[in-house]
């Protein structure tokens, strides 16, 4: 090979003999000539992931306050799976200058609220109608392409350093959300 191979990041518990031997594979797959005339020598270079540890703290309780000030970011607050929905469907409103922006963003506590009824259209739009868990990044997907071409999802994730962890294709109205556990 006149290259390295270079393997996805992962916890060393999940770096396998076979997560190496499929990306070997991937790679002879991709009509490059490859032979083994012997051993093989194997390197491997460990990255240790960083965590921020004092800047990222001492900026977080900065960054809550900030956001108590400004009052720019809406926090979910629900007990069923529908809190990406829910999220979405409140972002829209905002967007759309919904005149019915604070009934959505601000539900009561009763079971049938307008933010839950948004939510559970936009979920049945998306075919993901009875989800049992909380959406992952296909389900992202299929919410985006459900809201396609009016709307484009970004999702910035606390876990990532506020970091863009998932964006659809682009669009006039831009749907930022925040994912934070």
């Amino acid at each position: 090979m006149d290259h390295p191979l270079v393997l996805p990041y992962c916890n060393v518990g999940e770096l396998t003999a076979e997560t190496i031997l499929s990306q070997i594979e991937q790679l002879e797959q991709s009509n490059n000539d490859m032979t083994f005339d012997g051993d093989m020598m194997v390197k491997f270079t460990h990255i240790i992931s960083l965590k921020g540890a004092v800047y990222y703290k001492k900026n977080m309780g900065i960054f809550k306050e900030k956001l108590k000030r400004n009052r720019c970011i809406v926090k979910i607050k629900n007990s069923d799976n529908l809190c990406c929905a829910r999220a979405l469907a409140v972002a829209c409103a905002y967007v759309d200058n919904d005149p019915h922006l604070n009934t959505i963003r601000k539900p009561r506590n009763t079971p049938n609220t307008m933010q839950k009824r948004l939510a559970t259209q936009l979920m049945v739009m998306a075919g993901l109608g009875d989800l049992a868990t909380g959406c992952g990044y296909s389900e992202l997907e299929k919410l985006q392409t459900a809201l396609s071409p009016d709307y484009q999802i970004k999702v910035w994730c606390k876990e990532d350093f506020n970091d863009l962890f998932y964006e659809g294709p682009a669009a006039d109205k831009i749907l930022n959300l925040y994912l934070h556990e």
